[in-house]
């Protein structure tokens, strides 16, 4: 299977990526809501057992709304997806890790750890897209660490509306007209 029919089949069978950006959207603002009115380290229990449910609801919803098409098992591109969700899983450790005695530092490195995620997505569905998502994610959470000082709870709403409003962009998108 060449790369750009590889890419072409992810995009059909999961609607461009859009589904897994409105779960895991979702799950970052329930995350930031958690925080406000609970605790920060509720909000992070959540945030990650959220995190691991974000490929089996996603997937699901894929299916709900695309039940016509499912990913070929040749296809070449579907262990990427896997690999850098292991890279996201390191990434969430060591900012849990590293936020032990500043925990509201947590998501501004989150959302530099899933906007690096997110550029090899540019590979995986052949859409330049996913390289204003990465970047937008990125550079939010580097100015958040570096600049701005913002409230761990406001900064996970604002990355899940970020990646809820790229779904609805993403969803909206013919899968098949676009490129990379």
């Amino acid at each position: 299977m060449e790369i750009r029919a590889a890419q072409f089949d992810l995009r059909q069978a999961y609607i461009s990526g859009a589904c897994g950006a409105l779960v895991s959207g979702l799950v970052w603002i329930i995350a930031g809501l958690t925080a406000h009115f609970f605790s920060f380290q509720a909000s992070i229990v959540l945030f990650f057992l959220g995190g691991m449910a974000i490929v089996p609801l996603s997937t699901l919803l894929s299916k709900l709304f695309n039940d016509k098409h499912i990913p070929a098992k040749n296809n070449p591109l579907l262990p990427l997806g896997l690999q850098v969700t292991v890279i996201l899983f390191v990434g969430l450790f060591l900012a849990f890790w590293l936020c032990l005695d500043n925990p509201e530092h947590f998501y501004a490195l989150m959302l530099m750890i899933i906007g690096a995620r997110y550029v090899p997505f540019v590979t995986l569905y052949g859409s330049n897209i996913y390289w204003a998502l990465g970047l937008t994610l990125t550079a939010l959470g580097f100015a958040a660490f570096f600049y701005i000082d913002i409230p761990g709870s406001a900064l996970a709403i604002a990355g899940g509306l970020i990646e809820v409003i790229f779904a609805a962009i993403v969803w909206r998108v013919p899968r098949a007209d676009y490129e990379s």
